[in-house]
């Protein structure tokens, strides 16, 4: 960790199986909030899309492998219907 980095939220980009379908092709991100116990409280219904996708002065974050689910997440921010 930065030195003065706080970790009361962390940024979690994500790919799954609706990106390109349902969801912005490069991915969706979480903020996870920090919990009382110190714990994150990972919530898909938070996902929501990347700046980029409104603004293109903005760079996407692209998700690293890891962080790519090999499942559709139903939750969250998804595009209008015929996007």
């Amino acid at each position: 960790m930065e030195e003065g980095q706080s970790l009361d939220r962390l940024f979690v980009p994500f790919g799954d199986l609706t990106n390109g379908l349902e969801t912005y092709h490069a991915g969706r991100n979480l903020e996870l909030p920090r919990t009382a116990t110190g714990a994150y409280d990972l919530d898909f219904n938070r996902a929501s899309h990347p700046y980029c996708l409104y603004n293109e002065a903005y760079d996407c974050p692209i998700p690293p492998k890891e962080n790519r689910l090999d499942v559709p997440i139903r939750a969250g921010e998804r595009l209008p219907v015929g996007k």
